[in-house]
């Protein structure tokens, strides 16, 4: 009852500390003119008082998380040092007034960490922030940061010989009497109320449940009357190694986003100040804003305007927000509208699982909205990740030979030795490929079978590797549950990374390889196939012709009518054009407003005929608000090249230039290299 009664009433500050900070900060930033002096230093306080209470409100709400058994660790590596200098630039105003620089020491032995950062840094804040508050002014403050070993002695609660942080935070101020040093991590305890300095006496409590969430230990000493010291210890956890880290592949540089676009942003919330804040910063940021204060009214905006992105509240009128994101992704017409959450209310879970983009708890930060806006843009440029194999053997051999291979193809590999841990990161992972070991003691065909069984996993393609013949049964079992048996040898002789290829083109969608926004392939898919057909043509003496085209001044249209229109746009070409060419053709976005179209088994002269089909269709078809083009009409150029006996790269570059003739000549035409 007490932890709910914390938490309801937590959840109603935020409303209007939201608008005391937002609006406050608005000022600051001298939105709507410039401050005297007065107003200046005024506007500052109720800022800065404003982000004390909300750190306040949050403490009170990480208490009853915790209390309740919901509090959950996301464990990242970090630098240490850049991590406290981040929590000592915050600390810097409270520091400065009492003239107070805090000292840092470090071990050279420690340089990273790994645990939750933001709670680190939370542990960190909460300890500094106490130390300069009951260090009198001039005093001296510290941080010292070292690695120790577990030592039953020293550290009765250690294992003997566990690898430990040990973070200490000291000052010179007044102390902490001994028998004090329990009571001080009570709730709402403070050790001398007559003082002046602040605190409610949450600060050390909540610290040390995360420190005991982390699996650590914290205490407390030195001497009454000359300063106190905190001991946080806190594990060193030991990951499994990771072969290798995805990193995203970056998109062609045409694919860069537009400068002049204006994308627009649908707010959907009934607090009239919480809208008039993010009104004010999405518009100083280049949206273009709608808005609705209920929850049938943002249904409707939502298939009206069709918005680039949904800002939304749950706590709304007629309907809720859980009803609305509910219709929203229920509706074949707005499905695919991103939804940010923006909520006093947190509830990820059932956000993610409703089919929200991204999640936000009020009062949401201003640069945390606009990067995750950023994000999301279409036009931005987007990272692709490479695919995730998964590889299954505990021979040794295999395994690095299987990481020389795939790391230098920009594949990334994550390796298990035991059924058990492949099992659960099959399923934690989902990678898009296994490789399976057949001779893993356990029994690759069992561990094969166990995947095919269980329905998250049924879909994912198998290789399988042995280092024997398969016996006539052994075929068997294997038919219809592997896309391919290799041996041993093939890893050697990098055979592995052509079937690779194949099985991803053989699945360009969970390869990653379909443009998300025209449902085409994409870039990446057509750099593998485009390679594929001219070994094929080579091989067997075939025609290929690649055709570019490029949608004329599309950067005037989205600036003249905003990126939702220029995507419809975008969308009916790619549809216009794949209804028109045959299924041994290739259609790809080459880039934003660019598409590359591979012409199998196809000469010169007949490519030639279908491009300028192709011009002259887009030509004559409605486009919404074409009359806001120079010329009146959306139009494309086109580039041509027949294959000779080029590279990949010698064919997009013949084809680019004739590409670059149309547009030199007057665009709306087709051009063919070399002339």
């Amino acid at each position: 009852m007490k932890g709910r009664f914390i938490a309801n009433a937590s959840h109603e500050l935020r409303t209007p500390l939201h608008s005391i900070i937002g609006f406050s900060e608005i000022l600051l930033q001298k939105t709507f003119g410039d401050l005297n002096e007065k107003q200046q230093r005024y506007t500052n306080t109720i800022y800065t008082s404003g982000k004390h209470l909300i750190h306040l409100v949050n403490n009170i709400l990480d208490l009853a998380k915790i209390e309740a058994g919901k509090m959950e660790l996301s464990h990242q590596t970090f630098p240490l040092k850049t991590t406290i200098d981040e929590v000592l630039m915050v600390l810097k105003p409270l520091a400065g007034k009492k003239v107070i620089e805090p000292k840092i020491e470090m071990s050279s032995e420690v340089d990273s960490f790994t645990a939750d950062k933001i709670k680190f840094k939370q542990i960190l804040y909460n300890l500094l922030s106490n130390a300069i508050k009951f260090t009198p002014e001039g005093g001296t403050v510290g941080v010292n940061i070292e690695k120790v070993k577990g030592n039953k002695e020293i550290l009765p609660w250690a294992l003997e010989s566990q690898r430990l942080l040990k973070v200490s935070v000291w000052d010179t101020g007044v102390g902490i009497r001994p028998e004090d040093r329990e009571k001080i991590f009570e709730e709402f305890e403070q050790l001398d109320p007559s003082k002046s300095t602040e605190g409610t006496g949450l600060g050390l409590s909540l610290t040390k449940k995360l420190v005991e969430l982390h699996g650590g230990q914290i205490e407390v000493g030195g001497t009454y009357g000359q300063g106190a010291i905190f001991n946080v210890y806190l594990p060193f956890v030991v990951h499994e190694k990771q072969t290798s880290m995805p990193k995203p592949i970056l998109p062609p540089i045409a694919e860069t986003r537009l400068k002049e676009e204006c994308p627009l942003v649908l707010v959907v919330e009934d607090d009239i100040p919480t809208v008039e804040i993010l009104t004010i910063h999405l518009t100083q940021a280049g949206y273009r804003i709608a808005h609705a204060y209920d929850g049938e009214e943002a249904i409707l905006k939502a298939k009206e305007l069709k918005p680039f992105v949904i800002t939304l509240d749950i706590m709304l009128p007629k309907k809720d927000g859980w009803e609305v994101l509910q219709s929203l992704k229920a509706n074949p017409d707005t499905r695919d509208i991103p939804v940010i959450i923006h909520s006093i209310i947190e509830n990820k879970e059932l956000a993610f699982a409703l089919g929200a983009t991204d999640y936000m708890v009020k009062p949401v930060d201003k640069s945390i909205l606009l990067e995750k806006l950023t994000e999301l843009s279409l036009l931005t440029k987007k990272a692709r990740y490479p695919i995730n194999i998964l590889v299954v053997t505990n021979d040794n051999t295999i395994r690095n030979n299987l990481y020389n291979i795939l790391q230098n193809e920009g594949f990334v590999m994550q390796s298990a030795s035991d059924t058990e841990v492949a099992f659960n990161l099959a399923l934690t992972t989902k990678p898009n490929l296994m490789i399976v070991d057949l001779n893993i003691p356990e029994g690759g065909f069992k561990i094969i079978n166990d995947y095919r069984e269980n329905p998250a996993l049924r879909d994912i393609p198998i290789f399988a590797i042995t280092s024997t013949n398969l016996s006539p049964d052994e075929r068997l079992e294997v038919v219809g549950q592997i896309e391919m048996v290799l041996c041993k040898d093939a890893i050697i002789s990098k055979e592995i990374v052509n079937h690779l290829r194949n099985i991803e083109v053989l699945y360009p969608k969970k390869a990653g390889l379909i443009d998300e926004l025209t449902g085409v392939f994409n870039y990446r898919y057509f750099q593998i196939r485009l390679a594929q057909e001219i070994r094929r043509s080579t091989r067997y003496n075939l025609p290929l012709v690649l055709l570019i085209l490029d949608v004329d001044q599309f950067g005037h249209y989205v600036n003249k009518k905003g990126e939702h229109y220029g995507n419809l746009i975008l969308k009916k070409i790619a549809e216009i054009i794949r209804k028109n060419i045959r299924g041994s053709d290739v259609l790809v976005r080459h880039g934003i407003d660019s598409f590359a179209i591979v012409l199998t088994n196809t000469f010169l002269s007949s490519g030639l005929i279908l491009a300028k089909r192709f011009v002259s269709m887009i030509h004559d078809y409605p486009f919404l608000y074409e009359d806001v083009q120079p010329k009146g009409k959306i139009t494309i150029s086109m580039g041509a090249s027949e294959f000779k006996e080029h590279s990949p790269e010698e064919l997009i570059h013949s084809v680019e230039l004739a590409l670059s003739s149309a547009i030199t000549k007057g665009r709306n035409r087709v051009e063919v290299f070399p002339e």
